[in-house]
């Protein structure tokens, strides 16, 4: 017998004791299955255990005593993999977990449609309603506060042209009207112009009215219920019928319009692009003119004739470019009325306010 069996012997019969061979364990788990699986045991031939056999075993039995009698220990509960968050790329963001959420019921689902035709029904009306139209300003302060920045009117004077005129110099251009052979109608509210202007026109007289702001703001155009050529030819589309319509109105029993300017001497300017507010103050029978005391300049026609050019015509530009799309207006037409006519001395009415109307 080799040196090695007595060895050999004493792993197969340990083995055996603890039950340890590959039938009951994996080999993976036991290390001396793993002895075994390198150097397989060789066949020995029986009989009685040599004297080295004998001692080895008593040895293994004495140092296995403890093993075998030590109560067994329960098997650990295999240890949770710790959760580790996801490892991403460089620049992707990590999702977290979604969080868990209570069943969806079919009365939720059905609150949700019910919702989305709602705000499908809103959203319907918005788009069939048409956009609200931008209300063009009237008055000369409602431009300056809404267009203040516009290159139609950035450098118009407005502190110098739209103020109401002083006491003293309402009271000169009274009276510098009133020797130019104008009658003058004083009034400060629109309210108390407005009466006056209804007062002027008798019933069933034919009427037109050149392009005012003024008659707009104290509400003369809307009370309007005479015969009116200048409301007729805004509604007539046949060319020619507007103008017929045109002419006639030219020559109404009573026209109606604004000065731009008004000299404290007692001249009236009024200027116009195509001769609409023009034309009528030739060939009316009769001329009402209404105005705010911003209109007064002291002096003569010429310093008429810059307010005109420096303030009215830039303001009145951006009015018609806002409501006709064109680019700007301009002075083609002016009319300079500085007195009365003899054979008509109550031709000229000058209704003229304490307040700021017109530009």
């Amino acid at each position: 017998m080799s040196e090695q069996t007595p060895i050999k012997n004493f792993f197969r019969r340990l083995s055996q004791k603890f039950n340890l061979d590959k039938k009951s364990t994996p080999a993976a788990s036991s290390p001396l299955a793993a002895v075994k699986e390198d150097k397989p045991a060789t066949a020995e031939p029986a009989g009685e255990p040599s004297s080295a056999d004998a001692a080895a075993t008593k040895e293994v039995e004495v140092a296995a005593a403890p093993v075998a009698e030590a109560p067994a220990t329960p098997a650990a509960e295999p240890a949770k993999e710790a959760e580790t968050p996801a490892v991403t790329e460089p620049g992707k963001a990590v999702e977290a977990p979604a969080a868990e959420t209570a069943p969806v019921t079919e009365a939720a689902k059905e609150e949700v449609k019910e919702e989305v035709k709602e705000e499908k029904k809103e959203e319907a009306k918005e788009e069939a309603a048409p956009a609200p139209e931008k209300k063009i300003p009237v008055s000369a302060a409602e431009f300056q506060k809404e267009y203040k920045d516009h290159p139609l009117i950035a450098d118009a004077d407005f502190a110098k042209y739209n103020a109401p005129a002083s006491g003293e110099l309402y009271a000169e251009a009274v009276e510098g009207l009133t020797k130019a052979g104008f009658i003058v109608h004083q009034v400060a509210t629109k309210e108390e112009a407005l009466e006056v202007l209804k007062g002027l026109a008798p019933e069933g007289a034919s009427v037109s009215n050149g392009s005012s702001t003024g008659l707009i703001e104290v509400g003369f155009i809307d009370f309007l219920k005479y015969k009116n050529f200048h409301a007729l030819l805004l509604a007539e589309q046949d060319q020619a019928k507007a103008a017929k319509l045109r002419q006639e109105g030219y020559s109404a029993d009573y026209f109606f319009a604004s000065p731009n300017a008004i000299s404290s001497s007692g001249s009236l300017i009024t200027a116009d692009l195509t001769g609409t507010k023009t034309a009528g103050l030739i060939a009316s029978s009769n001329v009402v003119f209404f105005a705010g005391s911003n209109k007064i300049v002291a002096g003569g026609i010429e310093e008429a004739h810059k307010r005109v050019e420096d303030f009215a015509v830039k303001v009145e530009s951006l009015r018609a470019h806002l409501v006709y799309g064109v680019e700007r207006s301009v002075a083609n037409n002016i009319v300079v009325l500085s007195g009365s006519n003899p054979w008509g001395p109550k031709r000229i009415h000058v209704v003229l306010s304490t307040e700021a109307y017109g530009f």
